[in-house]
C-alpha cells in the first residue's frame, strides 16, 4: 500500500484558514486535550486554553489560541450518543424552541470573551456545528465555520439575511445534511452551504462520513483501507475533510463560492505558486495517480481471471439447472447426460423383460389345463400392440434425451461464454475489456498531466526567477545609469501536452448493468426458443408413455381378474387347486418391471415438469451469478471508490486553477500572459481528465 504525504496550501498570514477550522471541528474537538497542550493542525500550532463541559445541559467545547496569530477560537463538540442531554438537544432542534444547550453555547462564548479576550472564530461538527451557527447568527462579527452541522430551531434563522460570516461545509456523503436538504430544511442552516468531497459512499462509513475523520495513523493521515493486503488494488483513500476545502494559494480564501480577491502578482506570489505546485498540487495529483493505478490493477486482475470467472459461472448454471429438476437422474445432464441415457437403456430392457414375461403369462393361459379355462371363459391377454407403442415412446424419449444432452453442453460451453461478449470493440470479456481499454488511455493521460504539471511548475519557477532577476537588474541599472537587457523567460508551448480521447466507457459504470441486461435477454431468448421446446416435448412423451404403461398394467390385471374370478363347474374347480397361486405369481413377475419402468418415467416426467415450471425463476436466480462473473462486485465497487476519490481531487484542482487563471488574466506583462495561457491549458486538461475518470464511478 502506497503511503503518500498530503500537501497544504499556503496560509494567508494573520488568519486561521477554513481548512484548520474544519479539521478542528471534525477531529480535534473530539480529542481529550489538556489545557496548555499544543496541537498541530495542518502545520499550524494551536494552544489549548480551556476545556469546557457542562453536565447540566450537555454542552462540550474546547477553546484554542493560534500561536502565530494569537486569535482565539471556540470549537463546539458534536453529539455524544451516550449523553441524553445531547440527544434531547438534537430532538429539540427540530422544533421552534431554543434548546438549553444552544443558549449555553452563547453563554460560554460570552464567558470566554470576558476571560480570554475577543473570540475571532467559532466552529463545530454536527450538534457542535448547530451550536456554532447559533453563536454566529447572534454575533455577525465572528467568523463561523462548520462541518456537517445540525439545523437550528425554526425561527432562529432570518431568511432575509445572508450571514456572510458563516460557512457550512457539507460532505458529499453525509447523511445528516443530505437529509436536512432533502426535507427542504436547508434554510435553517444559516450562511453559505458548500459541498466538499470527502468520505466514502458506503453505509458502513456513515459515522466517519459525518465527522469527516476516522482517526490518524502513525503518519498523521486519515484514510480508509481498500481491499485486502496482498491483493491487487489494495490501498488507501485519504478522507481528511479539510483536504476537500479548496483555498486560494495567495489569500487563503475558500474558492467554493468563486474566485478570491484580486491581487497584483509579484515575485513572492509567483514563488508561492511554485511552492504550491511542488507540495500541495503535486501531492494531491500523486493521490489521483495512485487511485487510478489501484483501479487499473483491479481491472488487470479481473482480466487474468476470465477463465476462472467463466468456469465458475458455467458450474453455477450446471448446478442450478440440475438441482431444479429435483431428480438424481438429471445429475450430469448439462455435461454428458450419461446417467439419464443409461437409465433409458435400462428402461428399454425393462420393457423387453416385461413383454417377455407377459408372453409367458399368455402362453400359460393358453396351455392345458388353462386351455380348458380359456375354452370355458373365452378369455385371452393380448398386449402386444401396447408394448409396441411403449417401445416407440421409449425410443422417442431416448432420441429426445440425446438431443437435450447435446444441446445443454453446447449451451454451457458455447452460449454462456457469449454472455461475456460485447463492448465498444466487441470484446470477448466485455466489461473488463472496456475498462482495460479505457484505463490504458487514462494511464497515458495521467502521465501527460503529471508531466504537464511538472512543466508548468518549472514555468512558474522560471517566471518567478525572471521577475527576481529583473528587479535586480532594474535596481542595478538605476544605480549605474546603464539600461538592463531584459529577456522573457522560456515558457512551454501550450499545445505540448494534449490528452488522448477515449472512445470507451461512454456509459460509465452503467456498462455492467447494460451488459448484464443484454446478456440475460439473449440467454433467455436462446433458452426459450431452443431449450423449453425440448423440455416440453420430452414431458409430452413421458406423459404418453405413462398412459401406455398404465394400459399394459390394466390389461394384464383386468384379464387375469376375470379369469380368476370366473365361475367354474364344481366338478372342474377341484382339478385346478394350485392354478390361482401360479397365475398370481406370474402376473406379479410380469408387472414388476412395468411398475419400475412406470415409476422411473413418472420421475423423469416430474423432473421435466419442474424444469419447465421453475426455469424462469432459475434464470432470475442466475442473474446475480452472471453479474459477479462479468466483474467481481467487490472489485467493481472498489474501482468506483478509487475513481470517486480521484474525481474529487480533480474537482479541487479545477477550482484552484480557475483562481490561478483569474488572478493572472488581469495582470499586465507578456510573461504573465504566456503563463496564463499555460494555466488555461492545464485547467483544460484537468477538466478532460475529470470527465474520463468520472466514467469509472457509479453515477
Amino acid at each position: 500500500m502506497t503511503t503518500l504525504k498530503q500537501g497544504t496550501l499556503t496560509k494567508r498570514s494573520g488568519t486561521v484558514p477554513d481548512t484548520d477550522l474544519v479539521e478542528i471541528s471534525g477531529y480535534h474537538a473530539y480529542k481529550n486535550y489538556s489545557p496548555k497542550e499544543k496541537v498541530n493542525v495542518n502545520g499550524n500550532i494551536y494552544r489549548v486554553l480551556e476545556k469546557h463541559t457542562d453536565t447540566a445541559n450537555g454542552l462540550n467545547a474546547i477553546t484554542f489560541q493560534s500561536v502565530e496569530t494569537k486569535e482565539i477560537l471556540i470549537a463546539y463538540t458534536g453529539t455524544d450518543t451516550k449523553d441524553k442531554k445531547d440527544l434531547l438537544t438534537d430532538a429539540q432542534l427540530l422544533s421552534d424552541m431554543v434548546p438549553e444547550q444552544v443558549q449555553a453555547a452563547q453563554d460560554y462564548f460570552d464567558e470566554t470573551e470576558k476571560k480570554f479576550g475577543t473570540v475571532s472564530y467559532v466552529c463545530g461538527n454536527s450538534l457542535g456545528g448547530g451550536n456554532a451557527n447559533a453563536v454566529g447568527v447572534a454575533n455577525p462579527h465572528v467568523k463561523t465555520v462548520t462541518l456537517n452541522p445540525a439545523l437550528l430551531p425554526d425561527g432562529v434563522v432570518d431568511s432575509n439575511k445572508e450571514y456572510k460570516n458563516i460557512t457550512n461545509y457539507f460532505g458529499r456523503y453525509d447523511v445528516l445534511t443530505s437529509t436536512i436538504t432533502g426535507l427542504f430544511l436547508g434554510h435553517r442552516i444559516p450562511g453559505e452551504q458548500v459541498e466538499i468531497n470527502h468520505g466514502i459512499p458506503s453505509f458502513e462509513y456513515l459515522s466517519t462520513n459525518h465527522t469527516g475523520y476516522i482517526g490518524k495513523n502513525e503518519a498523521g493521515q486519515q484514510m480508509y483501507v481498500i481491499g485486502e493486503l496482498g491483493q491487487p488494488g489494495y490501498g488507501a483513500i485519504y478522507i481528511d475533510a479539510d483536504a476537500g476545502v479548496v483555498s486560494s494559494i495567495w489569500t487563503g480564501q475558500s474558492l467554493h463560492s468563486g474566485s478570491s480577491e484580486r491581487i497584483d502578482l509579484n515575485t513572492d506570489h509567483l514563488f508561492d505558486l511554485s511552492k504550491s505546485m511542488e507540495s500541495h498540487v503535486s501531492s494531491r495529483m500523486a493521490l489521483v495517480y495512485a487511485y487510478l493505478q489501484n483501479s487499473a490493477d483491479i481491472v488487470e486482475h479481473e482480466g487474468s481471471r476470465y477463465y476462472e470467472r467463466l468456469h465458475t459461472l458455467q458450474e453455477s448454471f450446471r448446478e442450478m439447472f440440475e438441482d431444479a429438476a429435483q431428480n438424481p437422474l438429471f445429475n450430469g445432464i448439462t455435461s454428458t447426460g450419461n446417467i439419464i441415457k443409461t437409465e433409458i437403456y435400462h428402461l428399454i430392457s425393462l420393457l423387453d423383460s416385461a413383454e417377455s414375461k407377459a408372453q409367458s403369462l399368455n402362453y400359460f393361459l393358453n396351455s392345458p389345463p388353462a386351455e380348458l379355462m380359456e375354452f370355458v371363459m373365452n378369455k385371452d391377454i393380448n398386449v402386444e400392440s401396447l408394448f409396441a407403442d411403449a417401445r416407440n415412446f421409449l425410443y422417442n424419449l431416448r432420441s429426445s434425451v440425446e438431443e437435450l444432452t447435446d444441446f445443454l453442453p453446447n449451451l454451457v460451453n458455447n452460449k454462456i461464454p457469449e454472455l461475456f461478449e460485447g463492448g465498444t470493440d466487441r470484446f470477448t470479456d466485455a466489461v473488463v475489456g472496456e475498462f482495460m481499454a479505457h484505463f490504458k488511455i487514462l494511464a497515458k493521460n495521467n502521465v501527460t498531466v503529471k508531466e504537464h504539471m511538472k512543466s508548468y511548475g518549472q514555468d512558474v519557477s522560471a517566471t518567478a526567477e525572471h521577475f527576481k532577476e529583473r528587479d535586480s537588474l532594474l535596481a542595478g541599472g538605476i544605480s549605474t545609469g546603464i539600461p538592463p537587457s531584459l529577456a522573457l523567460p522560456d515558457i512551454s508551448a501550450p499545445g505540448d501536452h494534449t490528452l488522448l480521447d477515449s472512445p470507451y466507457l461512454k456509459m460509465g459504470m452503467k456498462l455492467l448493468d447494460i451488459q448484464l441486461e443484454m446478456a440475460i435477454l439473449a440467454f433467455t431468448d436462446v433458452t426459450h426458443k431452443l431449450l423449453l421446446p425440448l423440455l416440453v416435448g420430452l414431458e409430452s412423451i413421458a406423459v404418453l408413455l405413462e398412459g401406455v404403461l398404465e394400459g399394459i398394467s390394466d390389461a394384464i390385471n383386468g384379464a387375469v381378474y376375470v379369469i380368476l374370478n370366473g365361475s367354474l363347474p364344481v366338478k372342474l374347480a377341484g382339478m385346478f387347486t394350485d392354478f390361482d397361486d401360479k397365475i398370481r405369481a406370474m402376473v406379479q413377475d410380469a408387472l414388476e418391471p412395468i411398475d419400475e419402468l412406470a415409476d422411473t418415467v413418472e420421475g423423469v416426467r416430474k423432473g421435466l415438469g419442474n424444469l419447465i415450471v421453475f426455469y424462469p425463476v432459475l434464470v432470475q436466480k442466475f442473474k446475480p451469478y452472471l453479474e459477479s462473473a462479468l466483474f467481481s462486485q467487490t472489485s467493481y465497487y472498489n474501482i468506483h471508490l478509487y475513481n470517486s476519490a480521484a474525481t474529487g481531487i480533480l474537482e479541487e484542482m479545477d477550482l484552484l486553477f480557475k483562481d490561478i487563471v483569474f488572478q493572472m488574466s488581469h495582470n499586465k506583462g507578456l510573461a504573465i500572459d504566456a503563463l496564463c495561457d499555460v494555466s488555461e491549458k492545464v485547467k483544460y486538461n484537468l477538466v478532460m481528465m475529470h470527465e474520463q475518470v468520472d466514467r469509472g464511478t457509479i453515477g
